[in-house]
């Protein structure tokens, strides 16, 4: 796309260690199917993996681009009133295209987003709202659990968004086959942070993980299994 502006890039590809997350992919990819209304929400806990599995569903969709929107990024610079406004309506002429998704993470962000201390009205979540219900946007986003209420106070916005699709920790088969993907081969830089101590196998640290641990969730930030 020409004339992108900085707050949006093309959607990376996922990481080679993704694994499974089947359901929640074709939930995605359903959504690019309906003919008005084309959202969908991704709610998990921090570091579940919602940004990796959207990636992983944008590479299954051929024939469709899928841009990231940083929130932070589009209202960064602003000095007047009506910049923000300009600046997200020139923005949407070129996402709202057939075949293109606009992805953002932690989209509570939108709430309050680009609005005037003397207007709480006209904020970035309103500004999408009529593109969404027409079905000129096709809009993926994600956010945490414990700030998606921010967005379920506005029933508007829920509504167009669809019903949430939870992403829930790794645990058990999947914790493991991702663990094995990674493992299987020389550990890249940014996955070492995982650390296995004193671990006769990986089944067996999962297992005293899990029996040990029973608070503790397996996202893909990092995974400590201290066994002394």
């Amino acid at each position: 796309m020409k004339n992108i502006p900085d707050f949006a890039y093309p959607m990376p590809a996922p990481a080679s260690w993704f694994q499974g997350r089947g359901h929640e992919i074709l939930l995605l990819r359903e959504s690019l199917l309906l003919r008005r209304m084309r959202g969908a929400i991704l709610i998990g806990p921090a570091g579940a993996g919602k940004t990796e599995l959207a990636r992983a569903a944008a590479a299954q969709c051929p024939g469709w681009t899928f841009y990231e929107m940083s929130v932070a990024g589009s209202v960064a610079g602003m000095r007047y009133v009506g910049d923000f406004e300009r600046r997200m309506i020139d923005f949407m002429k070129l996402v709202c295209k057939p075949n293109v998704c606009l992805y953002i993470d932690e989209a509570h962000t939108m709430m309050g987003a680009g609005a005037r201390s003397d207007s709480c009205d006209l904020d970035l979540a309103n500004i999408l709202k009529p593109y969404i219900s027409s079905g000129k946007l096709t809009l993926w986003c994600s956010t945490t659990d414990k700030e998606y209420p921010l967005i379920e106070a506005d029933t508007a916005l829920s509504r167009r968004l669809g019903a949430p699709i939870f992403v829930e920790p790794l645990r058990g088969s999947q914790a493991l086959a991702a663990l094995k993907s990674f493992c299987g081969g020389k550990i890249p830089h940014e996955l070492l942070d995982i650390i296995l101590f004193r671990a006769g196998s990986l089944e067996k640290a999962l297992s005293v993980c899990d029996h040990m641990l029973a608070r503790a969730e397996l996202t893909n930030a990092k995974i400590n299994m201290e066994m002394l």
